[in-house]
């Protein structure tokens, strides 16, 4: 028992690190986001939304993806939506490394963990349960809210990697690959907030 305990112990350095991983997105302060911040709004967002879910729905497994979805940062870093954007071999070589990088943690644990960690990861790239396609949705909506906070819309309103997460949010994607009313309620309030802000980035100062 010993043995597991330090081996958890020297995990939780692990987890350590998605406290220094920078994402794409600002904070209302002006701080760049980190993934432990994504994380903590995701799990939050979980926690509200969960009681609302019309679907059977197991809430522990829907916490447990939310804190795995994105273990492997820790290492190898945020690729940001804007990067990934109409590019496929960025999208292989971040899966590809994501898949060595979270083998690889899960080594270092016991059996029945590690175990446990991989197949959560693997759900939730995957999407083969409801609670992972929940979790994937609920993932790209706490982004999009993100953006629509960042004080330096301006950068990037225009990009068409912005523009994509609109048209999304338009055709209901979460909503429809979870059938979930909640999530389309949050597509719905989400797409407002950002055709707002889209339209007072793209006024001239005059019009302001």
């Amino acid at each position: 028992m010993d043995d597991k305990a330090i081996q958890i112990i020297q995990f939780m350095d692990i987890v350590e690190k998605l406290c220094y991983v920078k994402r794409f997105a600002t904070l209302k302060n002006r701080n760049r986001e980190r993934d432990s911040d994504h994380i903590m709004k995701l799990s939050f967002l979980v926690l509200m939304v969960s009681d609302f879910l019309e679907n059977y729905i197991d809430k522990t497994k829907l916490f447990e993806l939310a804190l795995v979805h994105d273990l492997a940062e820790a290492d190898t870093g945020d690729v940001s939506y804007m990067e990934q954007y109409n590019n496929s071999k960025i999208i292989e070589q971040k899966k590809a490394k994501e898949l060595e990088v979270i083998s690889a943690y899960c080594n270092r644990l016991p059996l029945s963990l590690s175990n446990k960690i991989f197949n959560l990861f693997m759900e939730y790239e995957k999407g083969t349960s409801i609670e992972s396609k929940i979790i994937q949705s609920l993932d790209k909506l706490e982004g999009d809210l993100q953006c629509c906070k960042d004080k330096n819309v301006k950068m990037y309103c225009n990009h068409g990697a912005f523009l994509s997460r609109i048209s999304a949010l338009k055709e209901h994607i979460y909503s429809n690959k979870t059938g979930e009313q909640i999530i389309y309620a949050l597509e719905n309030t989400i797409l407002k907030h950002s055709e707002k802000i889209l339209g007072s980035s793209q006024k001239t100062p005059k019009d302001k």
